[in-house]
């Protein structure tokens, strides 16, 4: 250690020497401490020395005896102790650093207080250190010296001991190889086993594991099995047993779920986005759905399920209600509006189009529904609600009659309560169904579509135990705004086609009649028949939901029954010549056929005549009828077929009349026209085809379109404007003033009373039952409509005789017949022969130039057979008749032989006619001879009792003033009555006339 010390400090004080030494070891900026080892000391610089090896150094401390080497230390550590501060021995002397430190230091410290003298080192230590210099080196020569001496006299010892010592390193060589190559061979089998061991630790680790891994793929495995299990039992829609499963799966997973997190398929299967959660949300979905289907349509199966999976942990029971409620509302929605979307689609065919159809609203979706898919559609809409009605009721007997779980007659209750929520959604959809297409369909199509409806109503009011009275109004709103619309086509296609009739009779088979037409008979229908019975009775209320859906199946059957409408349509237009297009929409423009071929040359050939017109109002009081039996529409129909009626009559009354001629008519036939005429002229459809009357009658109120009150005519005289155009010629002498078009209007007439009577019983069973103000009313008026219906006999013959009267000239007759003299006493003349008046060969000559123009030929010309002939001439024969009644009611005064000579005269004018006419016997002879028997008979009369029964009889065959002539003239005259007696009399025959007529 004092060798080592001695050896730095010899070092650093050379190096203190030189200039600059201790500026660079206590310098502030940081730098490697050089004095941490004695490798970075300075070398000390060479300074003199004896001549003194360092063997000889070595040898004279190495072999000196200890007590010489404890007397040297001895000294040394004295002078030492006496020479270095205390501080000095405090130091360990195993850390040289410090000591090294501590003498840097002190040197420092002197260095500085050196240099604040100006001088260098201290003294003393440089003394000292040279002086500790002179004596290590003395010591190291006088210890060289005793090492030389006692290596020289021990030498010989010396080499065998080195011998040995190299022996023994030999050895220690050898043995050290030996130890390295063990070391070596123990270090590799150390590695080699340690490698082993660590694989078998690794093999255990990994099978411990492995086997814990296994566990867990068990219960993946169990887990994977519920989980296909769950699926297939959603597929089946075994909802329990799904939720067994799920329950299942959820205790595997609170039990083993830790240790499933650590699997890589844990996120795939059982994370939160894993196919079992998807499996839980899809056996929720699947619930919904599953509610919403049996709601739609009863599945009992289906509903088992349904009710099973909400007795599990995983539905509420409590919200079964709400559930079931919300179901029957999404199940109303979704089936009305996947029927009316399915229909909606077949209209077109573009995609762009229909992928906005899908996904429209079911209130836009109505909209969109062509008029020839919308009877289908209607009826596939009320299937539907009848298979949820039908659901809910199939629902509600599961729980009454299930005996096995109290919670389900428990759910009973509330479920019963849903009834009249269901049915408000059903009347709320069907409303937006009838809003759009009704009032634009055809009347085939509105009136299934209306018996549906009210027969879905039925079922719905039976089902909820309420009324539909909003429904029911809306539909009867709506059904009268169709019924003016479908009133207005009517009347406006009946005025155009009146306006283009050319009065030709249509062609028709032998065998046509009233029967021919199908939709005038009875039980003919539209729509399929539904039976449906709303009875009173407890068990009535279940009737229906026992029975089948009556909508269902009807697509068939409306496509026929169509189909078949279709081929009467087209064996009807075999029957026409012109034929209006009946299946268009109210207010569509109508379109003419193209004319039939007839079936016979030579026109009619049944008897009866047919004209456009007629056929057209013929086909409008079938659908009239069938509207006023499917729908309440009460006054309104009625009076829209009577105004169509009374404008064909009065049209052909305006085209048969001659006006050239007198015409005859009784009061109560004119008054009909009169109301007619007025009615007509009050229509909002025909006030504008009439003109102003001639004189202005006092102002009435204002009546509805509809009222066909009958109102005294007060006009000044007789005025008949037509209201349609003639497109006929009427005003050419060569076909008869239009004879044969006059002709077929008026035999019109007779096909219309005809069928107007063949419908008679229906009209009256609808509108002749009930006591109500309204019910009277609708009786009042179809009373007066069919008494009008019989007057078109009277009005046909009045006609008839107007156009003959037109065709043979006998207006100067009746003056001619009042100028004879009639009072006269004698029956025979100056030769005594009785003889005729002059009258008889005025009329006889007229009679031959009537018979000359009324040529077989020419009528057949126009299609006007002998029938037609003969009508004609019996016409013309009853007015020649009546034109003899009258001049006799004009004679004044009148002997017994004056009636003799007027019987005289007539049978003259008999047999003047037998020679020009084959018809026998000749008409309306009878009505001239009980007119002149009348003479005698009410002279022969007791009283006015009599008298008035003679005037009953004969109140049809005389007018009011021909019958007071006749009687002023017999029995007022012959009895002598008094003025007073004489006006009661003639006012009481005033009265009766008026009750009768």
């Amino acid at each position: 250690y004092q060798r080592r010390v001695r050896e730095k400090i010899k070092g650093l004080m050379a190096d203190a020497e030189q200039p600059g030494f201790w500026s660079k070891v206590f310098s502030k900026e940081p730098k490697q401490r050089v004095h941490n080892t004695s490798s970075a000391l300075p070398n000390p610089k060479p300074t003199a020395s004896p001549k003194v090896t360092a063997r000889d150094r070595a040898s004279s401390v190495e072999f000196l005896s200890e007590e010489q080497q404890l007397e040297l230390a001895r000294r040394e550590n004295e002078q030492l102790q006496e020479q270095l501060p205390k501080q000095f021995w405090q130091l360990d002397p195993e850390q040289d650093d410090q000591v090294v430190n501590y003498i840097l230091n002190r040197l420092h410290e002197s260095d500085q207080a050196a240099q604040g003298e100006g001088s260098g080192a201290p003294l003393e230590l440089k003394e000292y250190l040279k002086t500790e210099e002179r004596n290590l080196y003395n010591l190291v020569d006088l210890t060289s010296k005793l090492l030389k001496n006692q290596v020289l006299d021990k030498f010989n010892g010396l080499i065998s001991g080195l011998q040995q010592v190299k022996e023994v390193s030999d050895e220690l060589d050898a043995m050290s190889t030996l130890c390295k190559n063990t070391r070596r061979f123990i270090h590799k089998s150390e590695e080699q086993l340690t490698g082993a061991g660590k694989r078998i630790l690794s093999n255990v680790q990994q099978k411990r594991q492995l086997l814990a891994q296994q566990g867990l793929l068990s219960h993946v495995q169990q887990i994977w099995g519920r989980q296909e299990s769950l699926k297939q039992a959603l597929d089946e829609g075994d909802f329990p047993r799904a939720v067994l499963e799920h329950a299942a799966i959820d205790g595997i997973l609170s039990e083993f779920g830790e240790g499933l997190t650590g699997l890589s398929c844990f996120e795939q299967v059982l994370g939160n986005n894993g196919s079992i959660k998807r499996l839980k949300l899809d056996l929720k979905l699947q619930v919904d759905l599953a509610a919403q289907q049996v709601c739609s349509y009863w599945c009992s199966k289906k509903y088992g399920y349904l009710v099973g999976v909400y007795q599990t942990s995983l539905f509420d029971q409590t919200d079964f209600t709400a559930k079931m409620r919300h179901s029957f509302h999404q199940a109303v929605k979704h089936v009305s509006k996947e029927a009316v979307k399915s229909y909606v689609l077949l209209g077109t065919e573009d995609l762009d189009v229909q992928d906005n159809l899908k996904v429209m609203k079911f209130r836009e979706l109505c909209q969109h529904i062509q008029s020839k898919h919308y009877c289908c559609c209607v009826k596939a809409v009320f299937e539907r609600f009848w298979d949820v009605m039908r659901s809910h009721w199939a629902m509600l007997q599961h729980h009454k009659h299930s005996d096995a779980n109290d919670w389900l007659k428990q759910v009973h209750t509330p479920l019963s309560e849903l009834r009249k929520s269901v049915w408000d959604q059903v009347k709320r959809r069907v409303e937006h169904l009838l809003s759009f297409h009704l009032a634009t369909c055809k009347v085939e199509d509105m009136l299934r579509v209306i018996e549906y409806t009210k027969k879905l109503m039925d079922v719905g009011e039976l089902y909820s135990e309420s009324d539909s009275t909003m429904l029911r109004g809306s539909i009867a709103n709506k059904t009268s705004q169709y019924f003016r619309s479908f009133h207005q086509a009517n009347a406006d296609e009946l005025a155009v086609v009146l306006d283009n009739e050319p009065w030709i009779p249509i062609p028709v088979r032998p065998d046509f009649s009233v029967r021919s037409i199908k939709e005038l008979q009875v039980g003919f229908s539209l729509a399929h028949p539904l039976k449906l019975e709303n009875t009173s009775a407890p068990d009535s209320a279940h009737e229906w939901a026992t029975d089948p859906n009556p909508f269902a199946g009807l697509d068939e059957g409306a496509e026929g029954e169509s189909q078949a409408l279709d081929d009467e349509d087209e064996g009807t237009e075999q029957l026409l010549l012109t034929e209006i297009d009946e299946d268009a929409a109210p207010g569509d423009v109508r379109k003419p056929r193209k004319r039939a071929e007839t079936v016979e040359a030579g026109g009619c050939t049944s008897g009866l005549v047919l004209t456009n017109a007629s056929m057209v109002l013929i086909r409008a009081i079938a659908r009239y009828i069938m509207i006023m039996e499917k729908l309440d529409l009460g006054t309104e129909a009625l009076a829209g077929l009577v105004l169509l009626c009374d404008l064909y009559v009065y049209d052909v009354f305006t085209v048969a009349y001659m006006h050239n001629a007198e015409l005859d008519m009784s009061p109560s036939l004119n008054r009909m026209l009169q109301v007619m005429r007025n009615n007509l002229r009050k229509s909002p459809y025909y006030a504008p085809r009439f003109p102003p009357p001639p004189s202005e009658a006092p102002a009435e109120k204002t009546r509805s379109i509809f009222s066909m009150k009958k109102s005294e005519d007060k006009e000044v005289k007789a005025d008949w404007p037509c209201p349609c155009t003639v497109m006929a010629n009427l005003d050419s002498p060569d076909d008869l003033f239009g004879l044969h078009h006059r002709y077929t209007a008026l035999k019109s007439l007779s096909f219309l009373r005809q069928v107007l009577e063949s419908v008679r019983v229906r009209l009256s069973e609808r509108f002749l039952k009930g006591a109500s103000s309204s019910s009277v009313a609708q009786a009042s008026l179809l009373n007066d409509f069919y008494s009008n219906v019989e007057r078109n006999v009277e009005l046909e013959y009045a006609l008839l005789r107007n156009i003959a009267k037109s065709m043979i000239k006998l207006d100067h007759i009746p003056d001619q017949i009042n100028k004879c003299a009639w009072d006269t006493l004698e029956l025979a003349g100056t030769d005594g022969e009785l003889r005729g008046h002059d009258f008889v060969p005025a009329m006889l000559a007229e009679a031959k130039v009537f018979f000359s123009r009324l040529d077989s030929g020419l009528l057949n010309e126009y299609g006007m057979g002998a029938e037609a002939t003969e009508t004609i001439v019996k016409a013309a024969i009853e007015a020649c008749m009546a034109i003899m009644v009258e001049g006799f009611s004009r004679v004044k005064k009148c002997t017994n032989e004056g009636r003799v000579t007027m019987s005289f005269d007539l049978k003259q004018f008999q047999m003047g006619l037998q020679e020009m006419t084959s018809i026998r016997p000749i008409p309306s002879v009878q009505l001239v001879e009980e007119f002149i028997k009348g003479f005698f008979v009410l002279n022969d009369c007791n009283g006015e009792v009599e008298v008035m029964d003679w005037v009953v009889k004969h109140v049809h065959d005389y007018s009011e003033e021909q019958v007071k002539s006749l009687l002023m003239v017999s029995y007022v005259t012959f009895k002598n009555l008094k003025r007073k007696t004489r006006n009661d009399l003639l006012e009481s025959v005033s009265q009766h006339y008026k009750e009768l007529l």
